[in-house]
């Protein structure tokens, strides 16, 4: 019986988000749920991650192979570009050229005998890593947040990255420094939804990172997301994660 892989948008950390992603590589996060529905937790699942040209049905660039974790979730992360290499060469994918497509397969024991969860057009991930824009842009703008879409129902981690001069703290704010907490609002008429994320993580004074359990009854929209909200210095992105 097949196995559901929930995917999830891509997130856009080049290289120089952290010390382990190799040049051009970049995070990906999904979560891997059984037939029923429920999450794959604290299991080693196998990845299969292919590249497609011009098509979800094109030619195949590249491949590789992963075997992560899930946490309690359901959910892991691997790095794309930094797997153990079946076909091609990634740094040799002319982002600019032409279209391309994600293929994700996973075998729920951890082996290699992959099945087809889905393939998915790459939207804004290419164009960043060929026009390599990434790292000027962090050093403008105060955070970033990534992925910013999510479907009703789903668990996603959202990374949080400060640029040049905004650092996250783990136990409140203390401006300029920002308190390492986000939700998510959503106002609609004179009702005001609040999602608190069911965990959170600490990585480093540059980045932390929220798991958000999206409530199925969350009516679709752009959603404001607050990081260090109640302190005294909350930082707002207004309309800016898409609930579907």
């Amino acid at each position: 019986m097949k196995n559901i892989l929930t995917l999830l948008a891509l997130v856009v950390i080049v290289s120089f988000a952290s010390a382990q992603v190799p040049p051009q590589a970049f995070n990906y996060s999904a979560v891997a749920r059984n037939p029923q529905g429920n999450p794959i937790a604290l299991t080693t699942v196998g990845i299969q991650i292919s590249i497609l040209k011009g098509s979800s049905t094109g030619l195949l660039k590249y491949k590789e192979n992963h075997s992560v974790m899930t946490d309690a979730y359901g959910l892991f992360n691997l790095i794309i570009g930094g797997g153990a290499v079946q076909t091609g060469y990634f740094d040799s994918i002319a982002w600019n050229a032409d279209s391309y497509f994600i293929k994700v397969g996973m075998d729920a024991t951890g082996g290699t005998n992959f099945l087809t969860m889905g393939t998915t057009q790459f939207l804004s991930v290419p164009y960043a890593l060929h026009a390599k824009t990434a790292e000027s842009l962090s050093d403008s703008i105060p955070l970033s947040a990534m992925p910013r879409i999510a479907a009703a129902g789903q668990i996603l981690s959202v990374s949080f990255s400060g640029g040049s001069y905004t650092n996250f703290s783990q136990s409140s704010s203390t401006c300029p420094n920002l308190y390492a907490h986000a939700i998510l609002t959503f106002t609609q008429g004179t009702n005001t939804i609040t999602i608190n994320p069911v965990d959170e993580y600490y990585i480093n004074p540059k980045r932390f990172d929220a798991i958000f359990d999206i409530p199925a009854y969350a009516p679709p929209g752009l959603y404001n997301i607050i990081v260090a909200p109640a302190t005294s210095c909350p930082f707002q992105m207004n309309s800016s994660f898409k609930i579907h």
